[in-house]
């Protein structure tokens, strides 16, 4: 039975070429696909878009108001031959996906395939074992040379699994997600091993101690989201005349340490992951927002996109325990690293808060 991309029947009224944009953040930031029990599998991106397609074809973008402007994020059908058989191509902040659907997996597939398409990770849809070890399957995969490939409908524990990752590769370069959460990224340290995937459609079950932590920690994020989202840009960058810093550097200050604290464990756990770094100078004549013109409300957006960051690849502390220092931590345990975290959302959000009773605090 076809289960994910059985029908993408609204992506196949699209002439050939034709794509969707929405804003995003430069840079390179990780891209999870992530899998889904009723089905779906969706792309969702460090600034905001997320992209999902169901079973019955239905396909859907959604995105924050306001998107940093930079790189877009498109999604094309790419034809495979001369018949209806499709590719959809997802350019998401850089990394080029490029899913084949059940339907287009079980038709032949005429003449060459299009210059155009490329694949960081080749998405094969179905669980026919006779369509994914196909002679057009093979020539695809020698094509397109992709460093990953997802069999997004096989059972990661099952024979066909098996079978098929030996006939693609081998089974030594067999990956068996026990989640549904998958991370890739445009541009990395290190080269990739070529690898067959298959993973779940159950997220990873975060331990009740940590799941704690990060409540806590995510709790004073909103918080201080709710507190920042009131100001202007004039107001964000008010520049106390007692020499302290900005409303906004408090903002990326708190943005930045936590995003930065979080991607170097991240990417000592998998290098797919980069280490992202947007924490400002430290004092205040050295600094340079880095965003002057965004408002109060834009700044809390990016808050937020850290805290879903954190949450969206936090399977990879799998096995480490709160107490625990965590790989390529500064910290002496996890644990500390989330409260410290919790605090220091506190802790400038009050010293922001203090700066409204300033004489030549700015009116909206």
């Amino acid at each position: 039975m076809h289960r994910l991309f059985c029908l993408l029947t609204l992506i196949a009224t699209l002439a050939a070429g034709d794509f969707i944009t929405t804003k995003s953040a430069a840079g390179n930031e990780p891209v999870a696909i992530r899998k889904w029990p009723a089905g779906n599998l969706s792309v969702e991106t460090f600034p905001g878009p997320k992209f999902n397609i169901w079973p019955d074809g239905t396909f859907k973008t959604t995105t924050t108001d306001n998107m940093p402007v930079g790189d877009t994020i498109d999604v094309q059908q790419v034809k495979l031959g001369d018949n209806s058989a499709f590719a959809v191509q997802l350019n998401a902040s850089g990394a080029q996906i490029t899913i084949i659907p059940a339907s287009s997996m079980d038709q032949p597939w005429h003449g060459d395939f299009p210059e155009s398409l490329a694949a960081n990770l080749l998405v094969l849809g179905g669980d026919s074992a006779k369509s994914l070890m196909s002679p057009q399957t093979k020539r695809l995969v020698t094509h397109l040379d992709p460093p990953q490939i997802l069999l997004s409908d096989v059972d990661p524990q099952s024979e066909t699994f098996s079978a098929i990752s030996e006939w693609l590769l081998s089974e030594s370069q067999s990956r068996r997600i026990s989640h549904n959460t998958l991370a890739i990224s445009a541009k990395r340290d290190d080269a990739p091993a070529r690898q067959v995937i298959a993973m779940t459609d159950q997220a990873w079950p975060m331990p009740a101690d940590l799941n704690e932590l990060f409540t806590a920690m995510e709790k004073s994020c909103k918080a201080s989201q709710e507190v920042f989202a009131e100001l202007s840009a004039e107001q964000m960058n008010f520049e106390p005349s007692n020499g302290t810093h900005t409303p906004r550097w408090n903002a990326e200050h708190m943005m930045g340490r936590q995003l930065k604290f979080f991607s170097e464990i991240y990417h000592a756990v998998d290098p797919a992951i980069p280490v992202m770094d947007l924490n400002p100078k430290q004092m205040p004549p050295d600094y340079r927002a880095a965003h002057p013109d965004w408002d109060g409300a834009e700044e809390a957006r990016q808050m937020e996109r850290v805290s879903q960051f954190c949450r969206r690849f936090a399977y990879l502390l799998d096995g480490i325990s709160p107490d625990q220092k965590a790989p390529a931590s500064r910290w002496p345990s996890l644990a500390a690293l989330l409260k410290q975290m919790d605090r220091h959302y506190d802790e400038h959000t009050a010293n922001t808060v203090q700066k409204f009773s300033l004489p030549d605090w700015p009116a909206k």
